[in-house]
């Protein structure tokens, strides 16, 4: 006969389990939210200081009276966030280039990007007030009437020094359906799926670049609703290759390589 004392001892044990896994469960999720509002725990509320400065922000374009509105990109207000946190906390890779961010982070983007930061603000609780002071922090120089820059990404994040903030324009010409491979074979072909920005439909255009420098034009299927695909052949072998798109005249590239 089992003795009913090892029983009761090996229901607690598995009650003691179940209570570490839950808890470490939790604390996992707790950390992971850390990047959004930042290590203070007293402060604006993140989310109405972005809301508010993109109020700021579209009210000075429209006063400037010549600068539409600019829309935010789900891509790059993850990559603002992260970009205003490392800088609130000081993180180790706070120097990390704007390059190299957006390579990870938006990849699809088919387009010029460019960061103005804010901060760090000191400001009370209140989201309005805070708006107010980081907008006033921003550069004098910085593109924020700049017609070009269609689209936007605002972050916010406040740590121990105060409030900083971080906003990316892009002139969105395209996003791809999927983020272009790190490396290719010489002997592959790529294909590219993707979709045009409104308005720049009718002027998108795409070039390989060789090692060699010389852009290839290469033909664009287009489709309906701004949609667009091409594929991609590379006959002139391994190298550092790039793609070329342009719009209304203006090129921007893509680096690839070509193993």
């Amino acid at each position: 006969m089992v003795d009913p004392t090892w029983i009761l001892a090996l229901g607690a044990l598995v009650v003691v389990v179940f209570l570490v896994v839950s808890l470490s469960g939790i604390m996992a999720r707790a950390r992971l939210e850390v990047p959004r509002h930042g290590p203070v725990e007293s402060g604006p509320d993140v989310s109405l200081v972005e809301q508010r400065l993109l109020r700021a922000l579209n009210g000075r374009r429209a006063r400037s009276g010549r600068a539409a509105p600019v829309g935010i990109d789900p891509e790059l207000e993850d990559m603002a966030r992260q970009s205003a946190y490392v800088r609130a906390v000081g993180a180790e890779d706070a120097d990390e280039s704007l390059e190299s961010r957006r390579r990870r982070m938006v990849p699809r983007l088919v387009g010029p990007l460019v960061e103005v930061t804010a901060g760090p603000t000191r400001t009370g609780p209140d989201p309005d007030q805070a708006a107010a002071s980081v907008f006033a922090a921003l550069a004098p120089e910085a593109p924020l009437d700049a017609p070009h820059w269609t689209r936007a990404g605002i972050g916010v994040a406040h740590g121990e020094a105060g409030v900083t903030a971080s906003l990316i324009f892009s002139r969105r010409m395209a996003l791809l359906d999927a983020p272009l491979p790190e490396s290719l074979a010489a002997s592959g072909v790529l294909p590219i799926t993707g979709e045009s920005r409104e308005g720049a439909f009718s002027d998108l255009r795409l070039a390989v670049v060789p090692p060699s420098g010389t852009p290839r034009p290469v033909p664009l299927e287009r489709t309906e609703g701004g949609r667009f695909r091409a594929e991609i052949t590379f006959p002139e072998g391994p190298g550092e290759w790039a793609l070329e798109w342009s719009a209304d005249g203006v090129p921007w590239r893509a680096p690839l390589r070509i193993a």
